[in-house]
């Protein structure tokens, strides 16, 4: 946004010495919502936290930190990234041109300049690549419902005009969604990562398959090695490409979290934990709460949705709460034959029952993290040279 509000900042790799240097150096001009003296254990945050400006430092191994400062212009390629050194090097300045830094200071001579930049950068608007919504399902753990919900969350979605969905299959090894949609669904996340180069409007109509009810869907790798052969890196650059040309991006992130399923949560706006009224599932939401506060360091980014309700259940929504230790935020009645109908003909609930309580149910569930974005023109800010 425009106007003169501290400029949100990460600080990676800085010696805490130095950052409290910066600190004071660029008080009331900086606010620091992320520092990390290892520059690779607040990379993986960068895309979640969008922050207008990255600093990186160089010490001893500067060619590990450009190699750092390449992925910081990869995945956050709208945030300004500035190269903090110790002493003046020509290859990292040449670098620092090449990724098109905003800045590049030598501590003890360019330190006013970067008061200077901060200045500027507090009256600038950050367009950051936050349009569109991203939105993890995750099972408490396996047979809770997880894809019947994701798909058909996804299908309530489409239908209303001016959002633009796409559905994420993160359940790597074990993921149905082509298979609950009966749909096939020949371009995975592995392409997508090897065309991201191409995207736009266009390109997506033509090459993503896009189901009958209007969402388009990507589905994991059919063959074992692509799996294996798609990292944490690739999804958090998926993600960060897709938001520019959707509205709502859903992942389905099943409940075994890999590396790759684990860094998609992560990297979403809203994780939406789907239970049932059992106990052993209510042990694993418990976990999966701590988990994802530990992860995430924000509890209202955590939904608790239970599936298949019974108002008749052992556990009521006062018990549920009591023991997890978080409130349900949204009920998704048992409703066998409808689901099962959906399952068995490859059809969504919109299509088979649309008039139905359970259809009723997920769609309710939109306000959970829906926040009327509004399909926007995609720009890029041009990327500031070196002062």
């Amino acid at each position: 946004m425009k106007g003169t509000t501290p400029v949100r900042t990460a600080l990676l790799g800085f010696p805490t010495e130095v950052a409290d240097r910066l600190r004071e150096l660029i008080r009331r001009r900086m606010q620091v919502i992320i520092q990390r003296p290892d520059a690779r254990d607040g990379l993986a945050r960068l895309v979640a936290l969008q922050p207008q400006c990255v600093m990186l430092y160089v010490g001893t191994d500067g060619t590990q930190t450009l190699q750092w400062a390449r992925r910081v212009r990869h995945d956050v390629p709208e945030s300004n990234l500035i190269i903090v050194c110790a002493e003046d090097d020509v290859s990292v300045t040449r670098e620092a041109m090449r990724l098109g830094c905003r800045a590049l200071a030598v501590l003890g001579d360019d330190e006013g300049d970067l008061v200077t930049v901060f200045d500027q950068m507090k009256h600038e608007e950050h367009s950051a690549t936050d349009d569109g919504l991203v939105v993890a399902l995750l099972g408490a753990k396996g047979g809770m419902g997880t894809t019947s919900l994701a798909i058909n969350l996804a299908g309530a979605l489409a239908q209303h005009p001016g959002r633009r969905v796409a559905l994420i299959d993160l359940a790597l090894y074990i993921g149905e969604v082509a298979v609950y949609l009966d749909m096939a669904t020949p371009y995975a996340l592995g392409e997508l990562v090897r065309d991201i180069h191409r995207l736009d409007d266009a390109w997506i109509d033509q090459n993503i398959p896009r189901h009958r009810t209007g969402f388009y869907v990507l589905s994991q790798p059919a063959e074992v090695d692509d799996v294996d052969a798609l990292t944490s890196g690739d999804v958090v650059q998926s993600l960060v490409a897709l938001k520019r040309y959707f509205t709502h991006i859903m992942l389905d992130a099943g409940a075994q979290l890999s590396d790759v399923g684990l860094t998609g949560v992560h990297a979403a706006d809203q994780t939406l934990v789907i239970c049932t009224q059992e106990l052993p599932s209510l042990v694993s939401t418990r976990r999966r709460v701590a988990l994802l506060t530990q992860l995430q360091g924000d509890r209202t980014r955590t939904r608790i949705v239970v599936n298949r309700w019974n108002d008749n259940a052992s556990y009521g929504r006062e018990q549920i709460e009591k023991y997890i230790g978080h409130g349900v935020n949204g009920t998704v009645r048992n409703d066998y034959a409808s689901m099962s109908g959906c399952i068995e003909s490859g059809k969504l609930l919109t299509e088979l029952a649309p008039d139905a309580e359970v259809t009723v149910d997920i769609a309710n569930l939109i306000p959970l993290f829906d926040k009327s974005v509004s399909q926007r023109e995609k720009s890029r800010k041009k990327l500031f040279g070196l002062f």
